[in-house]
């Protein structure tokens, strides 16, 4: 099966003082894939500690007026307790089922902008039956008009904070272009990120024979 978005929770944070936030949960069930998204005012300015159980993919800075850190992990999850050097931030995590457990993660990109209105999530490695998840933010407080092939799972801002917007779409092919492109309703400095995730039961071609991959280490000819 391929993997699939199980649930997604988030929220935004602008206080006066503290630098931990925790992210809220989506409530992932034992074995799914659990992806992170911190999009920060403050960019090269700003450190991040996560928790135990997260690993970093992919960050990057537009100089020091915002960033994005992208973050996985496998449930059940102890913390989802972050510390950040900023406190203005915007936060959304998923859970996503019947990832690779060994390789979820495939391929990741990302990339900054000046300031505007389109926001580009670069193109990365494709595969067949995987999962392609969008992500834009901007230093604004605005909502994005999505890709019109993907489902929209968050997209969210508030005064003081920039706005992230989550999409994602699952992939057939592994010559399917994951460039995607959205249009914030308001210009701003921007990043864009693509983060291909693949599937707990995949089919490739190895060795001239198709093999049924499991995720777990177990395979099985077809």
């Amino acid at each position: 099966m391929a993997a699939w978005v199980r649930s997604v929770n988030g929220g935004v944070r602008s206080q006066g003082s503290g630098t931990e936030v925790t992210v809220s949960s989506p409530s992932p069930t034992a074995g799914d894939l659990v992806l992170c998204f911190l999009l920060f005012n403050g960019g090269t300015g700003v450190t991040i500690t996560p928790p135990a159980d997260f690993t970093l993919v992919a960050r990057d800075d537009s100089g020091t007026a915002i960033g994005m850190a992208l973050y996985e992990g496998i449930a059940p999850i102890a913390s989802f307790l972050f510390t950040i050097t900023d406190e203005d931030f915007t936060v959304a995590s998923l859970a996503i089922a019947d990832a690779d457990q060994l390789d979820a993660v495939r391929s990741s990109a990302i990339e900054d902008a000046a300031s505007g209105t389109s926001v580009m999530a670069p193109g990365s490695l494709s595969i067949e039956n995987g999962l392609l998840i969008s992500t834009f933010g901007v230093d604004a407080n605005t909502s994005f008009t999505g890709p019109s092939d993907m489902t929209e799972q968050r997209d969210s801002g508030q005064v003081g904070n920039p706005t992230v917007a989550i999409y994602s779409r699952p992939m057939l092919l592994a010559s399917d272009d994951t460039t995607r492109a959205a249009v914030a309703g308001a210009a701003g400095v921007n990043i864009g990120s693509t983060i291909v995730v693949a599937s707990s039961r995949r089919v490739r071609e190895e060795f001239g024979v198709s093999m049924l991959l499991d995720g777990m280490g177990g395979e099985s000819f077809v």
